[in-house]
């Protein structure tokens, strides 16, 4: 493939990604106005984003083999038609069951994207170029979670909720049009997916472990716990495969793979939960407004979007584990800084240390993606790009639970408006506190494997 088409496909694959982060930042702003116009309690309020998430999480590993089988741009097209027709079901749901509904499936367009086209990139960018390019499609996801925000609140103010959504279907319904026209056929490997019980399995192991995750109560750990169980029987009947549909053999036989892949998951555990947490602290202690907390906290995927392209681009030119470990030691720095600054610092401060922690997570996500798809063949690169989502998924997941079983040991199971000052702040530092050492871990596992290209 020429150096043009490679460039159409970037442009594809970039507006694909921004589209989808773009979707997730600006419905947070509007959940608010969304629960009272639908008239839907705080538990259906919830499922209008975790029933997203979860539909991504449980279909990810699945789509990603059949794309590696069908092909990339196929499944990419498929992502980003049903994307839009979902996204525009949305847009007109007349009730609150049936935006969650549409929801759902839109969370599972997004999972044939996220799926396919980190592999397509690969495919179509030599190993000497495919740092840039997948900075480039970093760059754009840090870019629609940033402004998402800040459009779908002056969206959602001037024009209603729904405006958010018709605009992304309208502008889905063109970057498909777009891939229809410019991607080429490319697949990973011959034949037909056959392991359809290890899809079976890895679909129940998800929703146990992450429905249980988002349920912090007695049925929520039990539900967790059987999840847990129902990973081990997994992966055992998955290693016994000739051609399974999650090639556990690759997490155990190709240590640059499994330890890239647990840095990241680590990196979403440490990082995930911060803005929420600042989010609180911003409004509950400080006094803001939702829109002012919004902007302080922009500083940090404004730094992410500023440094991912140059993070690329110096993946290409150095070895990108050792850039993936000065991310991660960055990161663990400046969450240690605001465990000892929490409950005393400026506003100017706390958006200087979201700035440095952006710069630290942007050096460290593209060039330890570009270490997960440097280590894999061609054929594995579906599996390669699913499990990337599916340990950011994991990681945030993991980190907001987290969040919140520490809220609740510290500050108490009491409404947000009357949590003590003293709590809250109790709570961020064990927080951060953990997050820094589960950052430092990952840190250990960024540098661990051996250097591997393909």
């Amino acid at each position: 493939m020429n150096s043009e088409h490679r460039k159409y496909t970037l442009f594809a694959v970039m507006s694909g990604y921004f589209l989808t982060g773009f979707m997730g930042s600006a419905m947070v702003v509007a959940v608010p106005v969304i629960a009272l116009n639908l008239q839907m309690s705080v538990t259906m309020t919830g499922w209008v984003i975790s029933g997203f998430v979860l539909a991504s999480a449980i279909l990810l590993m699945p789509a990603g083999r059949f794309a590696d089988y069908k092909g990339y741009p196929v499944v990419f097209k498929a992502g980003m038609a049903s994307f839009a027709v979902t996204t525009m079901a949305c847009g007109f749901a007349p009730t609150g069951e049936l935006l969650i509904v549409f929801r759902f499936l839109q969370g599972a367009a997004s999972a044939l994207i996220y799926c396919s086209g980190m592999a397509l990139v690969s495919c179509v960018y030599p190993p000497e170029e495919r740092g840039r390019a997948i900075g480039w499609v970093t760059f754009t996801v840090y870019t629609g979670l940033s402004i998402g925000p800040v459009i779908g609140g002056f969206l959602n103010e001037f024009y209603g909720w729904r405006s958010i959504l018709h605009l992304t279907w309208v502008m889905a319904a063109l970057v498909s049009l777009y891939s229809f026209t410019v991607l080429k056929p490319v697949r990973g490997r011959e034949g037909k997916v056959s392991d359809y019980t290890g899809m079976a399995l890895f679909m129940l192991m998800v929703l146990l472990i992450f429905g249980g995750l988002s349920v912090p109560d007695a049925r929520g750990y039990s539900a967790f716990g059987l999840g847990l169980i129902v990973m081990i029987v997994m992966t055992y009947y998955e290693y016994r495969q000739k051609d399974p549909l999650i090639n556990v053999r690759l997490f155990f036989g190709n240590r640059t793979f499994g330890f890239a892949n647990s840095a990241s998951m680590l990196n979403y555990c440490a990082t995930s939960g911060v803005l929420f947490l600042v989010s609180m602290e911003l409004q509950l202690n400080y006094g803001l407004t939702s829109e002012k907390a919004g902007m302080v906290m922009l500083a940090q995927p404004l730094a992410m979007a500023a440094v991912t392209p140059f993070a690329g681009r110096m993946s290409d030119r150095s070895n990108p584990k050792t850039l993936a470990f000065g991310g991660m030691l960055i990161i663990a720095f400046v969450l240690g800084a605001m465990a000892f600054m929490t409950g005393r610092a400026e506003l100017y401060q706390i958006a200087l240390m979201l700035f440095i922690l952006g710069v630290g997570l942007g050096i460290f996500s593209t060039p330890n993606n570009t270490v997960i798809m440097n280590s894999v063949e061609k054929k594995d690169y579906g599996f390669a790009a699913s499990t990337l989502s599916t340990m950011r998924l994991m990681g945030q997941t993991f980190s907001i639970a987290a969040s919140v079983i520490l809220l609740n040991m510290f500050a108490g199971s009491a409404k947000l408006e009357t949590m003590s000052e003293e709590g809250l702040i109790t709570a961020l530092r064990a927080s951060f506190v953990l997050f820094a050492l589960i950052c430092a871990a990952g840190a250990v596992m960024s540098l661990a494997g051996r250097n591997t290209s393909k």
